[in-house]
């Protein structure tokens, strides 16, 4: 078949016309798996709960109300650095399934927390709960809930003067894993208290030493009860008024003092001391040495990889 010009031009303009309206077509399909603008976060990033407490109440929040019912994903994550991380079903448990419903119309949800007491003392445990991909809607930049559990099992002990010298402490009792003491104490007769404990079992000792008054400069040091020297160096990191931490690996059966001073006239402290599982020494790497590990992202309480990243690690 021959087309004489006019008639090819007209058929030009056609299937122009046709292939336009099929990309508007496509283009508009597209926009329908564009953001809705919405998003979700915590409007409450942290809370510290006594672990006696029984419940936590995580809320959901939209940006704005949508017209449709949302479905909010969420994990259950490690603490961060620096906090021991409490154990599912042991610490606590999460209530609500994830994902949870926000119906339309409606603002936000709730995710429900049980804190288990286990009678154990420790250090302060925690986890996140973490918003994660979720349909029809925009994860925030506020979508970690971190929970810090606070433990209520130490053993309360009150100083009594006199505490000093070395030789005429206060004694506490055992330490071990799973065992803590609250001690309260007062330096005014002398400018050092002393304490005397015993490891049950080979355990690190947390120590954790608050002033009560803000002027106060504490300082934390380990001592040999037969001849009063010095096991650890003194720990004064702090400026007055903040606490002070020292972790002593303590040998199964020895008796240790600890040391509180003030290099100030006075003060009211607050000091815990909690029994924990000896860490084994790290062994030193090869002197070059190249591994393939396996970084996830696990939910504590379902143990569902979330993410995986494969790296390679050199040793020098």
């Amino acid at each position: 078949m021959h087309f004489d010009l006019p008639m090819r031009a007209a058929a030009l303009m056609i299937a122009a016309l046709f292939l336009g309206a099929c990309s508007s077509g496509g283009s508009s399909s597209g926009s329908s798996n564009e953001s809705s603008g919405i998003e979700v976060d915590f409007p409450l990033g942290q809370v510290g709960i006594g672990e006696d407490i029984g419940l936590v109440i995580a809320t959901v929040m939209l940006s704005e109300a949508a017209e449709e019912d949302l479905n909010i994903n969420f994990v259950t994550l490690s603490a961060p650095f620096g906090t021991p991380t409490a154990t599912f079903n042991l610490d606590f448990q999460v209530i609500t399934p994830s994902p949870v419903l926000i119906p339309a119309g409606d603002l936000n949800a709730s995710i429900s927390i049980v804190i288990l007491e286990d009678g154990l003392g420790e250090l302060d445990e925690g986890f996140i709960l973490r918003l994660v991909g979720s349909p029809n809607v925009d994860i925030g930049s506020a979508n970690d809930f971190f929970v810090t559990i606070q433990d209520n099992d130490a053993n309360p002990f009150t100083e009594t003067e006199p505490n000093d010298p070395f030789d005429m402490p206060n004694t506490v009792g055992a330490i071990d894993e799973g065992i803590a003491h609250a001690i309260e104490g007062d330096i005014v007769a002398f400018t050092v208290d002393y304490f005397s404990l015993t490891a049950a079992a080979a355990t690190d000792v947390s120590i954790e030493l608050t002033p009560v008054g803000l002027g106060a400069d504490v300082v934390l040091t380990i001592v040999d009860p037969m001849t009063g020297t010095d096991i650890t160096n003194p720990v004064n990191q702090n400026g007055p008024g903040e606490p002070e931490e020292l972790l002593y690996p303590a040998v199964a059966g020895e008796e240790f003092l600890i040391e509180v001073a003030n290099t100030g006239t006075g003060a009211d402290y607050n000091m815990r001391v909690v029994g924990l599982a000896p860490v084994n020494p790290l062994v030193p790497p090869a002197p070059v040495s190249t591994s393939r590990t396996r970084l996830w992202i696990s939910d504590l309480a379902t143990g569902e990889t979330i993410s995986v990243e494969e790296t390679v690690i050199t040793t020098k």
